[in-house]
């Protein structure tokens, strides 16, 4: 939101540029501003028609992107804003748009070599007429180098090593040095690349006291801060755990098993804040799989995710002559399990529920028993019924 008075005093206005036309009217607002302020609640939301043209249709029309893109840049320089927060902002923007060209897929299938290589001349132009090597300050290590093959026109060795960048990171070799991890590449004249954080996860420890993750992390960050754990359907919502660095790369993170058994049934993702604002997942590494599946943690591709709620593992039937009991062997984490509810899939208001017979508070892998008369199971519909944990 920009005051009127801002945009009528200084005759703000977007020029006539298909793209980076937004971002020069309020690099304009905010150096002619007294005061910015953000708000961390959500209030918009982005929504694309399917009629809508985005960028990625704008593909071959690479020269107006960068015509665009570069009017801007020049403006800055002009303005004479702070040289190196310039350099950083046209880097970053400059990286954005190497992704988009380099680093996807559909691109090669869009642009023919030529037009590869005229967008590499756009950007080596831009390192000339600024004055800078801008891969320098790139976030990502791999696109540094990238760019570094790219400017020498090499199109087949750089997306030899892009496809190598892509590839999962249990797929690559690694090494670490002084407390640092290297990806090697399979190219003998590519150096190793460095990441900045690496989290490796190596033990989950949960008693009536606490909840302890134990994780080797390599990295070049000035400061590692705190482990969060945010819910994966509302990023929004978070809960951060304190650190100990035990010794070297060792660090260990706990909760209070108090805390860890009042959180909502959910998804989270499980991260490592870094430097302040960086996040990085913790690598599922040298966790054994059935002692932290039974605290409701699990792998998310090679990451490690939580699930706090009850899950069903396996089932088992028997029989007397009034009723049926129903054994299920759960795992993860919760406080109380109150039965099971059985859905008509067909009519969610035909619902049958049955109350666990050990109402208990469980934390590895339990046994739950559900006493089901048969004259209840006569009852139901002959439909296919969903069961669910309650």
């Amino acid at each position: 939101m920009v005051r009127h008075s801002l945009v009528k005093e200084h005759n703000l206005h977007f020029p006539i540029m298909r793209t980076s036309d937004d971002q020069k009217f309020f690099f304009e607002a905010m150096a002619l501003a007294g005061t910015i302020t953000q708000t961390t609640e959500t209030i918009n939301w982005l929504n694309h028609d399917s009629n809508n043209v985005g960028l990625m249709k704008l593909a071959g029309k690479s020269a107006e992107i960068f015509d665009n893109a570069k009017r801007l840049w020049y403006y800055l320089v002009e303005k004479q804003y702070n040289q190196e927060a310039t350099r950083r902002l046209i880097a970053r923007k400059l990286e954005i748009q190497f992704n988009r060209f380099f680093y996807t897929p559909a691109m090669r299938m869009v642009l023919t070599d030529d037009e590869f290589n005229d967008v590499i001349d756009q950007f080596k132009a831009i390192e000339t007429d600024f004055g800078y090597d801008p891969s320098n300050y790139f976030d990502v290590e791999d696109k540094k180098v990238t760019w570094r093959i790219m400017m020498n026109h090499d199109l087949q060795k750089g997306f030899d090593y892009i496809s190598w960048a892509r590839t999962p990171e249990g797929a690559k070799v690694r090494k670490i040095v002084d407390g640092t991890v290297y990806a090697v590449p399979p190219m003998s004249d590519i150096q190793p690349t460095a990441f900045r954080f690496r989290a490796y996860g190596q033990q989950l420890k949960l008693d009536d006291n606490k909840l302890q993750i134990t994780a080797n992390i390599f990295t070049t960050a000035n400061q590692v801060n705190e482990l969060v754990i945010r819910r994966l359907a509302d990023p929004d919502e978070t809960y951060v755990v304190p650190l100990v660095n035990v010794n070297g790369s060792e660090y260990t993170f706990e909760m209070s098993a108090e805390n860890f058994a009042a959180l909502p049934g959910a998804k989270y993702q499980v991260l490592i804040r870094w430097d302040g604002f960086n996040y990085s997942n913790v690598v599922y590494y040298n966790f054994e799989y059935t002692a932290a599946n039974d605290y409701g943690f699990y792998k998310r591709g090679n990451v490690l995710g939580l699930r706090t709620r009850p899950v069903p593992e396996a089932y088992s039937l028997s029989e007397n002559d009034d009723e049926y009991t129903l054994t299920i062997r759960v795992s993860g984490w919760w406080n109380t399990l109150d039965g099971v509810m059985f859905i008509n899939r067909k009519d969610e208001n035909d619902k049958r529920f049955f109350k666990a017979v050990n109402n208990k508070d469980y934390r590895n892998y339990s046994t739950v028993e559900v006493q089901i008369p048969k004259t209840e199971l006569s009852a139901f519909k002959a439909v296919k019924y969903s069961m669910q944990l309650i």
